[in-house]
């Protein structure tokens, strides 16, 4: 489709976020009423974008906008550039065999596209509870000309916990 009008959404004040495959979306709803952000969520899994809207609707929480659909395809053609103040993609598949790695969202090319829809001072958070996925991401934004920060650290949280009782971490 055409590119979205942001502004047109939340106001030209409103900094938007981009919230990639938030599953059952209790984090975006919990994140979504405490931030000044506009936050357009992005999922392929149905039930999930099911469960975000009850939630949504249960906190009466008004700047979130859902779309149903390939992430990355969303970002390439209906994303401006240097429109977003930040993207978060919060335990993402890590897919762990080595013949799948290439499926994993984050890898060079994404994080090109990534970086040229952010504005200045933009984000991209990215949680994993698995070690071996954490360091390769890691990798990835260290090898990038563009990335001038970047923080590996453990967050406690309920996938963090069952990760590590799993051994992943």
């Amino acid at each position: 489709g055409p590119p979205l009008s942001l502004a047109a959404v939340w106001g030209a004040a409103v900094p938007i976020v981009v919230d990639i495959g938030f599953g059952d979306g209790l984090a975006t709803a919990a994140l979504a009423r405490e931030e000044p952000y506009g936050v357009l969520a992005i999922d392929v899994h149905t039930p999930g974008i099911g469960e975000l809207i009850a939630r949504l609707q249960e906190s009466e929480t008004t700047n979130v906008r859902i779309i149903e659909g390939d992430a990355l395809a969303v970002l390439s053609s209906r994303i401006e550039p240097a429109s977003l103040a930040g993207v978060r993609t919060w335990f993402p598949d890590p897919w762990p065999k080595a013949r799948h790695h290439k499926r994993r969202i984050v890898q060079p090319a994404v994080l090109d596209l990534v970086h040229s829809r952010l504005g200045e001072r933009g984000w991209w958070h990215i949680a994993t509870d698995w070690a071996e996925y954490a360091e390769s991401i890691v990798a990835v934004f260290a090898a990038d000309h563009v990335v001038q920060k970047v923080e590996a650290f453990q967050a406690l949280c309920v996938k963090a916990a069952e990760a590590a009782a799993k051994g992943h971490i």
